[in-house]
């Protein structure tokens, strides 16, 4: 006996096709919410990690020996613009300082970022940022709701309060082992703007704020700086004056210690 297949001229009904879509609309709406959810959790996640290279590119990092923006022009940048490209009448990074310490704008501090991947989020919203106020060198982004003033899902890194950019330095100085020596001068010289500045800092054995066993300096800038030490004394009966300067780095917010040694000889000869 052969089988007989069932057609039907009308074809698929009205209601069918209004079933179907009902059934559709409903899959999208039980959907939406989480498709929604997946694409601001992507757009969270990538926009932190955007937010974290624009403050490696403020800061470096200090323990690989970088100092980002903030160590090479002394300051932090003006507008996250500033990264990309350089501000006007900021010098050319040159090394034409003291003991050949590097200063000056030696940007782009950000690859494969766009003049305006630096200012907006994932979502397309402006940062918000400031290089001075409660919120000095942080970046802010408004969030999912695009809306900075409902800070509920606002993104803030670094996320402790303002971006400090000073540290501590405490530099100990031996002449010819002797740990407090008297006729010792420690200077140091910091950027300004890209350039040396004019301020250098001083303690001299003696001063009321060097204090022993060390050269104590607060609030010394973020980047690389060159120490001068200098030592005056009298050797056999003959005057003498030993300096020696070398480069040292300065992380932001960190205390560094560092132990300078002079030795004196006939032929003034140095040893560190």
């Amino acid at each position: 006996m052969v089988g007989h297949r069932i057609y039907n001229p009308k074809g698929i009904s009205l209601i069918e096709i209004i079933a179907a879509l009902a059934i559709l609309a409903t899959v999208a709406v039980i959907s939406l919410p989480g498709i929604f959810s997946q694409l601001n959790a992507a757009r969270e996640r990538t926009t932190i990690l955007d937010m974290k290279e624009i403050h490696r590119a403020i800061v470096g990092n200090p323990e690989l020996g970088t100092f980002g923006f903030l160590g090479d022009m002394g300051k932090l940048p003006d507008t996250l613009n500033d990264l990309i490209v350089k501000p006007t009448g900021a010098p050319d990074f040159n090394h034409n300082h003291t003991n050949r310490v590097g200063m000056g704008w030696r940007g782009p501090y950000l690859n494969g970022f766009s003049e305006d991947d630096v200012i907006r989020d994932k979502w397309g919203t402006p940062y918000q940022y400031s290089p001075t106020g409660p919120n000095a060198g942080q970046v802010i982004s408004a969030g999912p709701d695009k809306d900075i003033n409902t800070t509920a899902d606002n993104i803030i890194y670094p996320a402790d309060g303002p971006l400090k950019t000073t540290g501590s330095f405490l530099l100990m100085v031996l002449v010819n082992r002797i740990a407090e020596p008297y006729g010792v001068t420690v200077n140091i010289y910091s950027t300004d703007n890209g350039g040396e500045s004019a301020t250098i800092l001083t303690k001299t054995t003696g001063d009321n704020g060097s204090g022993y066993p060390g050269f104590f300096f607060h609030d010394l800038k973020h980047g690389i700086h060159a120490v001068k030490v200098t030592h005056t004394g009298t050797k056999d009966g003959v005057s003498y004056t030993v300096t020696r300067t070398v480069s040292m780095g300065i992380g932001a917010n960190a205390q560094r210690d560092y132990e300078f040694r002079l030795q004196t000889m006939a032929d003034a000869k140095l040893k560190i």
